[in-house]
């Protein structure tokens, strides 16, 4: 996912939910530069995610939800070091249960325009995924957008 084979071939990308953050900060920045150089000179980039400021206010540590016949238990844990949010997921099905362990780097709005800025994306607008509103402390899930400049900078 880091390296794409493409170069100035799509019109625009997208990623979504909880897609972006599993690798380390370096590892991050190489996808985007991968995405920035699989799109043609004017793509755009969607990008939809939770950041520091919609997760942190709403963080719980435990929850659980029913899915059908299976029940779904979360321990969830903020690393203030690392600005990651690690969870260990335990799906319990028919008397048995199988636990997995995510890590996900949360970043704050700042860094991830700062982020965006140093790959070569020009920003657009953000938005609040769910109300479609322009986006706000408070918002549940960010959405941004970021192009590709139709000419690249001949620095």
């Amino acid at each position: 996912m880091r390296e794409l084979a493409w170069q100035d071939t799509f019109a625009g990308a997208l990623c979504f939910w909880g897609s972006f953050g599993y690798f380390e900060d370096d590892g991050n920045e190489q996808f985007l530069r991968a995405v920035y150089r699989a799109l043609k000179p004017g793509g755009r980039f969607v990008l939809e995610t939770l950041i520091a400021e919609t997760l942190l206010p709403l963080f719980q540590e435990r929850g659980w939800q029913q899915i059908g016949e299976t029940l779904l238990l979360e321990r969830r844990w903020y690393d203030y070091v690392q600005s990651r949010v690690g969870t260990e997921w335990t799906l319990i099905h028919e008397g048995k249960s199988e636990t997995q362990t995510t890590s996900i780097r949360i970043y704050t709005y700042r860094e991830r325009c700062k982020l965006f800025g140093r790959v070569g994306f020009v920003l657009g607008d953000a938005y609040d995924t769910r109300s479609r509103q322009p986006f706000t402390f408070g918002a549940r899930r960010l959405t941004v957008g970021a192009q590709k400049p139709a000419q690249e900078n001949m620095e």
